[in-house]
């Protein structure tokens, strides 16, 4: 160990805490080597911490380029447990201490679950045939090539699906989001400032109910909101970034990561389906704002928001306009999917408790080119605007189930189907009479011959 009493202050500080103790710590120690491709530099510090399962030694190291893995060790610690908030605080101290710089990067490695937190050691041990999930078992049953949802591979065994990040077999503990945080919030405490960029390089962390959880602590984070390969983060490509331009905002080297890692995959592995984005925190007030609203129209549980209670249609009549005529004469509010960029297209425009606008299709039209007497189409309001017709409304169950009926356009075939008959005659005076009874066999029409009497 050969530490600076009174280190320069650099550019940047890029710390990196592998929480190995666990199925990727091949994984880790293979990123190790990859951040030694790059290298420690006058003006960039990178330095990793790691807690292994294969031995009892949990090691800290300032990395460079052209030297053994051995070489960059500055110092050894007994067993951590790097679920503990503690562990991470005391990285993240002695970086700081012993690595000053203008700016500072804080990457969280490990497997990951998003937003929710559980004791998934003690939810497999509720779930398991033996009193104890040891670490021997653990080891015959984590397998798989993936980093299990940013989870401890053990979580794909049990049914909690509950979230958190730093999984350490070892000690069985893991960091929820609140130890996070408080890890954080000391990281301030010691730096005067909030960490600069955080990195989650791990399954399912960039969500926004993680973002808000630390908002005032990190100016910008990057990670993935899905589950990441387990080659995680192509570090050469990435420090070797930082290291030729040291004088990048924590917005520029969010974007390199960001790049970096879908230029990765899409070349070396161009089947993977992978994510990765930057998120700059301080704009989190809009989308936190909308998820409130969200929560106040259709209550706390998630698992109830469905679109149709947001986007609804009402058929508002000319006579609906004047409350509470709108109870009788408007047909709705009914729920309805689409939007302004699907083929369902439906925009609502505006809405009350009883009465929402909407931009949309009303009457849909199928044309035949090669035989424009076979056409289709249907009003969803029906064929009449009066209230006591059986037509007034009878278009609306077919339109929202994509049916259509024939449209006639030969006078044959509308004679053969005539229902009914409205003729006007534009004379001054006159007034309409409607035989709503006709005799069998006949046509109702609608009688509009001037009155004698009418003035």
């Amino acid at each position: 160990m050969d530490i600076q009493q009174n280190p320069p202050v650099r550019s940047w500080t890029f710390m990196v805490y592998l929480a190995g103790d666990n199925n990727l710590q091949d994984y880790a120690v293979k990123d190790l080597d990859e951040m030694k491709l790059a290298g420690s530099t006058a003006d960039v510090a990178i330095v990793a911490q790691i807690d292994r399962m294969s031995d009892s030694v949990t090691r800290r190291y300032e990395l460079h380029s052209g030297t053994s893995l051995e070489d960059d060790v500055e110092a050894e610690l007994p067993e951590t447990n790097t679920g503990d908030p503690a562990c991470l605080i005391d990285f993240t101290s002695w970086a700081v201490e012993y690595y000053p710089a203008h700016r500072y990067a804080l990457v969280l490695w490990n497997h990951g679950s998003g937003w929710e937190e559980d004791d998934i050691y003690k939810a497999a041990e509720r779930m398991g045939t033996q009193p104890r999930i040891t670490r021997q078992v653990m080891r015959g049953i984590v397998s798989s090539k993936k980093r299990a949802l940013f989870r401890s591979s053990l979580e794909w065994y049990v049914e909690d699906p509950e979230r958190a990040i730093g999984y350490d077999d070892s000690s069985e503990d893991f960091l929820d989001n609140a130890e996070l945080k408080r890890s954080l919030e000391a990281v301030r405490l010691r730096t005067g400032r909030a960490v600069d960029l955080l990195g989650f390089d791990a399954c399912l962390m960039n969500m926004l109910e993680v973002h808000y959880q630390v908002h005032e602590l990190a100016g910008v984070i990057a990670g993935s909101q899905e589950i990441e390969p387990g080659d995680g983060w192509p570090y050469n490509d990435i420090l070797n970034t930082l290291v030729h331009q040291p004088d990048l905002t924590p917005d520029q080297l969010s974007t390199a990561i960001v790049n970096a890692y879908i230029d990765f995959y899409q070349q070396k592995f161009p089947d993977v389906a992978v994510t990765q984005s930057a998120i700059a925190v301080n704009r989190l007030g809009p989308v936190v704002a909308a998820v409130d609203l969200l929560k106040q129209e259709l209550g706390p549980d998630m698992k109830d928001w469905k679109w149709g209670r947001l986007h609804r249609l009402t058929l508002g009549h000319v006579l609906g306009a004047q409350k509470p005529l709108n109870r009788v004469f408007d047909i709705a509010p009914f729920p309805i999917g689409g939007d302004a960029n699907t083929v369902w297209a439906a925009v609502v425009t505006s809405q009350d408790s009883e009465r929402c606008t909407m931009v949309g299709p009303p009457f849909r039209f199928i044309a035949d080119l090669s035989d424009l007497d076979h056409c289709w189409g249907l009003l969803i309001s029906g064929q009449s605007g009066h209230l006591a017709s059986r037509h007034y409304r009878d278009g609306v169950k077919p339109w929202f189930e994509g049916e259509y009926h024939t449209m006639l356009f030969k006078r044959e075939e509308v004679e053969q189907n005539l229902e009914a008959r409205l003729v006007l005659s534009p004379t001054i005076g006159s007034a309409l009479t409607i035989d709503s009874a006709p005799k069998p066999g006949s046509t109702p029409e609608i009688d509009s011959t001037p009155k004698a009497d009418a003035a």
